[in-house]
Formats: structure tokens, sequence, C-alpha cells
């Protein structure tokens, strides 16, 4: 642990870094800008859709702006710990403050993308069975079973279910859960790389015609400095997901008050 000395010398470097880094608030989701026309309405379903999809959106701003002010700290740390030449301190430094937002930036795609999916197909449903209560949506699942396929299923009858359902694929794809070396799914499941510093060996295994061959795989740990522009391009997904989004609850809202 460090002494408190060395913990506020930490976090002022910390600051002054922050300080001095650009911040684009122009990234920032606003919520205000995001509401559906007309607050009240005399029609009970119109209401209901409306209430549902303004607490799913209030949600996904606050989630998609706190990655980017995440990560905004995150760069800012890696500058401060750029500072220290002393490798135990920088450590020490790394534990005590970076590794938590760190472990957060790198599992928040997976996470934001799959409230993408359920709010999606939740609202998409709601708005289908408001649309014709004689006829109820043949694609009814439990929010347990709720997926991307779910999505696929739903978004396939008009150019904005389309834009939404292409947008939510692209974050946290296949390029980049390879580039962050499976981490989130190993960190669950496995046995995670290490952050920042520090080899990991393991063994692996494998049959061959003569026999069990065993090699040893030094794993590199997962630098801030090359995932950080990457994790900087999730955050535009993210925004570019949230817009498609929001298109598709005004379509859904524009037809629903269309029939009331």
């Amino acid at each position: 642990s460090m002494e408190r000395a060395a913990l506020e010398r930490a976090v002022q470097r910390f600051l002054d870094a922050r300080g001095a880094l650009p911040a684009d608030r122009t990234r920032i989701i606003g919520f205000d800008s995001h509401r559906l026309p007309g607050e009240t309405t005399a029609d009970t379903n119109l209401f209901i859709f409306r209430e549902q999809a303004d607490s799913f959106t209030r949600e996904l701003i606050g989630d998609i702006n706190d990655f980017y002010v995440r990560l905004h700290q995150l760069e800012a740390w890696r500058r401060a710990l750029e500072s220290y030449t002393d490798l135990a301190e920088q450590l020490n430094i790394f534990a005590e403050f970076v590794e938590p937002l760190f472990v957060y930036t790198l599992t928040s795609p997976y996470d934001l993308k799959n409230r993408f999916i359920y709010c999606g197909v939740k609202l998409i449903l709601l708005a289908e069975a408001f649309q014709s209560p004689s006829s109820p949506p043949r694609i009814r699942p439990l929010d347990r079973t709720i997926e991307f396929k779910t999505l696929q299923k739903l978004c396939g009858s008009s150019t904005v279910r389309e834009g939404f359902l292409h947008a939510a694929s692209e974050v946290n794809s296949d390029v980049f859960t390879k580039a962050t070396g499976l981490f989130r799914r190993r960190r669950v499941h496995r046995l995670p790389q290490n952050l920042h510093v520090g080899i990991l060996a393991i063994f692996e295994t494998e049959e061959t015609p003569t026999g069990l061959r065993h090699t040893l795989v030094a794993e590199h740990p997962l630098r801030l400095e090359e995932l950080i522009p990457m994790l900087d391009g999730e955050h535009r997904k993210l925004s570019t997901a949230f817009e498609q989004y929001w298109q598709l609850i005004l379509d859904l809202d524009a037809t629903l008050a269309a029939r009331s």
C-alpha cells in the first residue's frame, strides 16, 4: 500500500495531466436533445411507449457518457504514470487507481452493445404490440433469451431498423475483441493476460502423431498506450449506435402517434 504523501502526489499528477488534456465536449450526448415530442398524450399506449423509451434512452446516454469520461480519466492516468521512473511506485499507482478504470473500459463495449440489443428489442416489440393489439408480435422472447439474433429477426422490415442493427453490430466487433486478447471473456471464464506489465506464462498442450506436446507461451500484457486509441474508437461506434437507436425510437413513436 502507498503512504498518504505518495497518494496525494499521484492524485495531483493525475489532476495536472487531466487539466492539460483537451476534452471534446461535443462527444457528450445531451439529454435534452433526445426527448420524444409531446410529453403528454391522451393515448395510453403511446404514453406507455414514450415512458419506456425515455427511461431506456436516459440510461443509455448516461452509460455512454460515463464510458467517455472514464476513458478521458484513463488517458490522464496514463500520462501521469509516464512521469514516474521508479517501476515499483508506478505499479503501486496502477493497482491503486488505474487498473479498475482499465478493466471498466475494456469490458464496457460488450456491456453497452448488449444494452442496445435489449432496449431495441423491447421497444420494437412494445410498439408492434400497440400497433396491432389483436395480433401480438410473433416474436415474444423472455428477457433472459434476448440476444443479437433476436434483434436481427426484428430489423429486416425497414431501413431505419437495419441502420440500427448494423451500428449495434459494429460495437465490440471481432476486431476489437481479438485486439484485446479476448480479455473480457477470459477474465470471466479463464485467466486473463496482465494489464500494463507482467508476462503470463501458460503451457499449451496439443496432440501430435507421437504423443502430447507441451509448449510454453508467454503472453505480453495489454498496454494502455496501445489500447486507448482503440477504446476511443469504440466510443465513436457507441455514439453512432446511439444516434441510430434514436432514429429507431423516433420512427416507432411516429408510427404509433399516427394511429392514436
